[in-house]
């Protein structure tokens, strides 16, 4: 690590080879360094190479290497504001104490993960048939698109007033689809389990690579707020698996859990979870155009607040999709049914979430949203306040994955 005067700024350059990117902070002047990483301010304080008295301050909500823009200060920070910025991620979830108000089928609090690391997981394209084959984009060009796409998502959550406590993901982590966080935590209110307890489920990934997205530090952020943690992970011993809320998409409110059976959702351990979390649970199986087992159920289905988009077309058995349908009808949910070619514009891979004032928002991506009919989006509207739907189509090439693949709900 060296340092260099320019321009009356203090340049900090970092090697190719540190494990660590340069881009991961910005400098305050003054002897002042603002970062997201805490291995990172362990790493600079440590360094011989900076002058005394430097002071580094740790923000793991900066969104840094989002894409999105930082505003540089014209006067270096008072030392309570950076003594405020370190504690702004304790402050974010201190809030899910006083917001918890009864059962609610969106939150306002949502986590997520930049794709700052973002590739092709060459792994999960075994069975994640949405997918591209081969990637013709650098790893660069991968990256800038995606960031490019995921700073509007970011952006137009947070200008609806959306709470985003954002992580990123580095090389030395080697998890590429870690912009999907929503497949290894699910959480779950005391209000929602009728409990005095609130819940943290921790899901065993079949992708091996994928287990390294369950980090101790995003755990640490998050876990303090639960009393309860059902660590469901050690079945990957078993080869068994449950990915979160891919595998499941649940009606909160009523406590139903809907789960397509695949080599990533396990009958026999999401019984064990309803059992745990006191759910009735919907088994049924989903198939593509080609008769593949659809790999998440959270592709073909959405469940909203008095709204459910389903595409029973990937239901072939009459009798489980009469028990769908029987189920919607039953809690009083309004079916949309999409097509498998909506499925695969990712009509199913939205979102409710809850923003300024709780107003609900149905958050997708702006393929899905141009695939929904106009006489679908009017039905929706009935029960939203508005959608939210930037460009997401790197993200969703070749990650496999949509809006609502990016969004770990925390309730």
């Amino acid at each position: 690590v060296s340092t260099q005067s320019t321009g009356g700024l203090k340049v900090i350059s970092i090697p190719e080879t540190s494990a660590y990117d340069a881009s991961s902070f910005i400098t305050l002047g003054q002897n002042k360094v603002l970062t997201c990483s805490s291995e990172l301010k362990e790493a600079l304080a440590k360094s011989t190479n900076f002058p005394q008295g430097l002071h580094v301050v740790v923000d793991q909500s900066l969104p840094t290497k989002a894409g999105l823009v930082v505003t540089p200060l014209q006067q270096p920070p008072s030392t309570s504001a950076l003594t405020n910025a370190t504690r702004r991620v304790g402050d974010f979830l201190s809030k899910l104490t006083l917001e918890e108000q009864g059962k609610s089928q969106s939150s306002n609090n949502v986590l997520m993960v930049s794709p700052t690391s973002f590739f092709q997981n060459y792994e999960a394209t075994l069975d994640n048939y949405f997918m591209a084959g081969a990637v013709k984009l650098s790893r660069q060009d991968v990256q800038k698109r995606a960031l490019r796409e995921y700073s509007s998502l970011i952006w137009e959550l947070q200008s609806h007033g959306v709470n985003i406590l954002l992580f990123t993901h580095e090389a030395r982590h080697d998890t590429p689809d870690a912009c999907f966080p929503n497949n290894w935590f699910s959480t779950h209110s005391s209000s929602e389990l009728d409990a005095a307890a609130r819940t943290l489920v921790l899901y065993p990934m079949k992708v091996s690579n994928r287990r390294r997205e369950r980090r101790p530090d995003m755990i640490d952020a998050i876990m303090t707020h639960y009393q309860r943690v059902l660590p469901l992970n050690q079945y990957e011993l078993a080869n068994k698996f449950l990915e979160g809320t891919g595998s499941f998409v649940l009606d909160r409110v009523n406590r139903v859990a809907y789960l397509a059976v695949s080599e990533r959702s396990h009958a026999d351990l999401a019984e064990r979870w309803a059992q745990s979390l006191n759910y009735r649970l919907v088994t049924f199986r989903s198939t593509d155009s080609h008769g593949r087992s659809i790999y998440h159920t959270n592709v073909m289905m959405c469940v909203g607040s008095g709204y459910a988009i389903v595409s029973l077309d990937t239901v072939e058995d009459q009798a489980e999709k009469d028990l769908l349908v029987d189920s919607f009808r039953k809690s009083g949910h309004e079916l949309f049914a999409i097509s498998r070619q909506q499925v695969e514009k990712f009509c199913g891979n939205v979102i409710e979430v809850r923003g300024q004032d709780k107003k609900k928002l149905l958050v997708m991506s702006n393929a899905a949203f141009e695939a929904f009919t106009d006489q679908q989006k009017e039905g929706l509207q009935k029960y939203i306040d508005a959608f939210v739907h930037p460009d997401l189509s790197t993200i969703e090439l070749i990650g496999g994955g949509g809006v609502r693949c990016c969004i770990g709900e925390l309730f």
